[in-house]
C-alpha cells in the first residue's frame, strides 16, 4: 500500500458557488429521503459523475427512496486517471427514518468500491459534499465536505448526521417541554 493515504480527513464548508448552482434546483414538494446532487449545473443540465449512476442505481433497486437532482436535463461525465479517485454530493431529508437505511447502504457501497481498488494496489481517496436537513421547509441545514481515506469521510461523516440529529432533536424536544410546561402552568391557576 501507498504510503499517501491520508491520516486524516479534511472537513470543511462546501463550495459557495457550487451550492448557489444547484440551491434553485433543490427545492421540492416531496423530497426523497436521499438526493444525489451533480458536480455541477451549466444552463440547466445536470452535470454528474459517471461512477455516481450505478450507486443510485442500486440504492433503486433495493428499495431506498433515492433520486438524482431533477434538473430539465442530465449528462454523464467520465474522468479517466491513475487514481481511484470519486466525488459524490449528496442531500440527505432526515425527515424519516428511511433516509437513515438508505445513507448506510450507500456508504456500505462506497467502502466495497474503496475495498475492491486497494486489493488491486490503489489508494482510494473520496471527496463527500454532505447537505443533512429535517424540516420540509429547509429551514435547517447543514452542509459539510469531507476528503480523505473513504473509510474515515465515511465514519466521520456518519458522526455528523447523528450530531445533527442529536442536535436538532434536543432543540425540537426542548420546544415540546417548554409547551407541555406552559400548559402544565396554565392549568395551575
Amino acid at each position: 500500500m501507498s504510503s499517501e493515504r491520508p491520516a486524516e480527513v479534511t472537513t470543511g464548508p462546501v463550495d459557495q458557488d457550487w451550492l448557489g448552482g444547484i440551491s434553485p434546483w433543490l427545492q421540492g414538494e416531496d423530497p426523497p429521503a436521499l438526493t444525489i446532487l451533480p458536480v455541477r449545473i451549466v444552463e440547466g443540465k445536470a452535470v454528474f459523475s459517471a461512477d455516481i449512476a450505478p450507486l443510485a442505481k442500486q440504492l433503486r433497486s433495493q428499495g431506498f427512496d433515492v433520486q438524482l437532482l431533477s434538473t430539465p436535463a442530465q449528462t454523464f461525465q467520465s474522468k479517466y486517471g491513475a487514481d481511484w479517485a470519486i466525488e459524490l454530493s449528496i442531500l440527505l431529508n432526515v425527515a424519516g427514518s428511511a433516509a437513515w437505511d438508505g445513507i448506510k447502504f450507500l456508504y456500505h457501497l462506497i467502502k466495497l468500491d474503496a475495498q475492491g481498488a486497494r486489493e488491486i494496489g490503489e489508494e482510494p481517496k473520496l471527496t463527500l459534499n454532505q447537505g443533512i436537513y429535517r424540516h420540509p421547509d429547509g429551514s435547517s441545514f447543514l452542509w459539510q465536505t469531507f476528503y480523505g481515506a473513504p473509510d474515515k469521510v465515511i465514519d466521520r461523516a456518519e458522526s455528523a448526521i447523528r450530531d445533527y440529529l442529536s442536535a436538532t432533536q434536543l432543540s425540537e424536544d426542548q420546544a415540546v417541554e417548554h409547551s407541555e410546561d406552559t400548559d402544565d402552568e396554565d392549568t395551575d391557576n
